[in-house]
């Protein structure tokens, strides 16, 4: 899960920094123009503007809410086992990014969320036959 956020990035910054290697799946070029939000742009400059309002934090944030939405979907469809490994994984992405925030207020609201996904699983663990 997390190796797949890293392989992402990779993959962008790889198309980024080196367009036209052949390393690259797909027929991405730095030179084509694209229309975006109604602006002439080369999908070099896209990519750029999104790298540039994206990080590794903002990926691990959108990954842990993605395992929380994930968890539970198997949670209402009767899949313990999976609904229990996302919430885990999700727990260990809210605390990592906890340890990291240099807001107070971000810390707080990740606190929040992290505190959620704990009650959710002990009251997932607590209801489970033994």
């Amino acid at each position: 899960m997390f190796h797949g956020c890293l392989d992402e990035c990779k993959k962008l910054l790889t198309k980024v920094t080196n367009p036209h290697s052949s390393s690259s799946s797909s027929s991405y070029s730095a030179s084509v123009p694209v229309q975006v939000l109604g602006h002439l742009s080369t999908a070099g400059d896209v990519v750029n503007r999104i790298l540039s309002t994206m990080n590794a934090n903002k990926l691990l944030y959108a990954c842990a809410v993605d395992l929380c939405q994930t968890a539970v979907s198997e949670e209402l469809c009767g899949n313990l086992d999976s609904c229990l490994g996302n919430y885990n994984n999700a727990l260990i992405l809210f605390h990592s990014l906890v340890q990291q925030a240099c807001n107070a207020d971000d810390r707080e609201v990740l606190n929040k969320y992290k505190d959620g996904v704990e009650k959710q699983l002990l009251r997932i663990y607590s209801s489970r036959p033994s």
